[in-house]
């Protein structure tokens, strides 16, 4: 904040980014948090939807991942393979997490021929216009062009609004969650659209 640069982030992290609201309001930086997937390009479509819908107070994200995986990690946590307190090994210091991550993140690496796909579904529901209504967002992107397909979704929704905040599109000052962004939703999503990340959407009345 302090080198007064500009910032999108993709990443998503424990700590409270509007901590650093003051310092970079302070230093007239724009600083776009969690502008990725999910968190991001979920959040836009909510606050797209936000301006015309009525208490939509709550927002809950589930992800998938294969049979038996929470098993797996239900046990990690039990043992205490994911805890940020220091424990003592042979008279040196480590956080458990670290030593977790340092073991499984190679394991998790793509290999040769390996392709990937993300799949979303973004349901709101909510007033609108005196009815309630949900609408349904729903994403099938796949590996293409020998490109990762959580990259390119995760890193175009990032880019699109890197290109708001530098053609001035986007200049709030300060910490800003992808929330704040929905007012330019038409545009990131023909920004996604013109690279085939396509989110098709689904109107109903409940």
């Amino acid at each position: 904040m302090k080198q007064k640069k500009n910032i999108v982030d993709i990443s998503f992290y424990p700590e409270d980014p509007f901590s650093l609201d003051k310092i970079a309001k302070e230093n007239n930086v724009v600083a776009v948090m969690d502008c990725g997937v999910a968190p991001g390009m979920g959040n836009i479509i909510f606050g797209h939807h936000n301006k015309t819908m009525k208490h939509v107070p709550n927002m809950i994200e589930k992800t998938l991942r294969y049979p038996g995986c929470v098993e797996h990690l239900r046990v990690l946590r039990e043992c205490g393979y994911f805890s940020y307190e220091p424990i003592e090994i042979n008279g040196n210091k480590i956080r458990p997490i670290d030593l977790t991550s340092k073991l499984l993140f190679p394991m998790w690496e793509m290999k040769e021929g390996d392709e990937d796909y993300t799949v979303m579904r973004i349901k709101i529901i909510g007033d609108e216009g005196g009815k309630k209504v949900c609408y349904t967002y729903n994403l099938l992107d796949k590996y293409q062009e020998k490109t990762i397909s959580m990259a390119r979704t995760t890193g175009y929704t990032c880019t699109a609004v890197a290109n708001l905040i530098i053609g001035k599109k986007y200049d709030t000052k300060g910490i800003s969650p992808p929330e704040l962004l929905g007012n330019h939703f038409e545009e990131i999503n023909k920004y996604l659209g013109d690279r085939n990340v396509i989110y098709t959407a689904q109107k109903q009345f409940v």
